[in-house]
Parts: structure tokens; C-alpha cells; sequence
């Protein structure tokens, strides 16, 4: 039987039943993966069940840690965007008030679907914009280049008139 011994310098001890230690999975530093190693001393200690019991444990320690290093990036970008964007519940309502005056207006019955879409995503971005950080330079550019869009798409339109 195989005894995993955690320690909370990102190591784990490899035991027999019996307290023998031979061998040892790490974090690596350089690629963020565990790797096993055993020491050579012990290497008579061990079998083909023994070294397979360790590669699984190893395995399912980089499993967990992509998914860990996932949420943290998660977390991370949510945070970045938080100070660009905004508090997402205020620019949710910010967005939403556009909608309303738009609908108010009938200006979804009056457009086209590749307007309906730029309005829409420029909307948003302007609820970014007076709820997160104005100098963000890449709000302004999404807005011209939805607008740009628009305009291609009247342009082609009138040639076709």
C-alpha cells in the first residue's frame, strides 16, 4: 500500500504502509506541473503497481491544478475588467436603460439586423464606458468600429439601390 504524505511546500511524500519514503512528487517551478521522482536507494521498493499508484496520483495533481490555475485566471480577468468595465451589476442596469429608451422609440422596428447588433454591443460599451475607467481607449475603438461597420454595410446598401 502506497501512503501519500502532503506537505504545504507543494511536496508529497511517497510511503510504504510501513514509513518507508521512496520517492517524491513536486510542483516543478519552472512549468507549474507535478513530477514524481524516486530516490535511488529505495528503487528495489519499487514495482510496476507501486510506480503506476504514483503516476496516478501525479496525473490527477495536474488535473486539479489546471483546473485551479483556471479559476485564478478567471478571477483575475474579472478583477482587471471590474476596474475597466465597471461594477457588471451597474453596468447590466446602465445597459439596460438603454434597451428601454430604444424600445421606447421603436428603434428596433425601424433597423436593420446588422444595426440592431451595433447599437446593441455599442450600448454596451457605453454603459463600460460611464461605469468603468472613460480613458479606456479600447471602449472608444470597439464603438468606432461597430459604427465603421454600420456604415459599410449602408454604403453597400446604396450601391445595390
Amino acid at each position: 500500500m502506497v501512503i501519500f504524505i502532503e506537505e504545504k511546500d507543494n511536496r508529497i511524500y511517497c510511503c510504504l504502509n510501513d514509513g518507508r519514503i521512496f520517492g517524491v512528487i513536486e510542483k516543478s517551478t519552472v512549468s507549474g506541473r507535478y513530477v514524481y521522482g524516486f530516490f535511488n536507494k529505495n528503487i528495489n521498493l519499487i514495482s510496476s503497481h507501486i510506480r503506476k499508484i504514483v503516476e496516478n496520483k501525479t496525473d490527477q495533481l495536474n488535473e486539479e491544478n489546471k483546473y485551479k490555475n483556471k479559476e485564478s485566471d478567471i478571477k483575475e480577468v474579472l478583477n482587471q475588467r471590474q476596474k475597466t468595465h465597471g461594477e457588471f451589476s451597474e453596468v447590466s442596469k446602465t445597459y439596460t436603460d438603454f434597451i428601454n429608451i430604444a424600445a421606447r422609440k421603436d428603434f428596433f422596428g425601424r433597423c436593420e439586423d446588422y444595426q440592431r447588433l451595433a447599437i446593441d454591443v455599442i450600448f454596451q460599451k457605453l454603459a463600460r464606458i460611464l461605469n468603468g475607467d472613460i480613458n479606456f481607449k479600447d471602449h472608444w475603438v470597439d464603438i468606432c468600429g461597430y459604427s465603421e461597420l454600420v456604415k459599410k454595410e449602408l454604403d453597400k446598401n446604396k450601391k445595390q439601390d
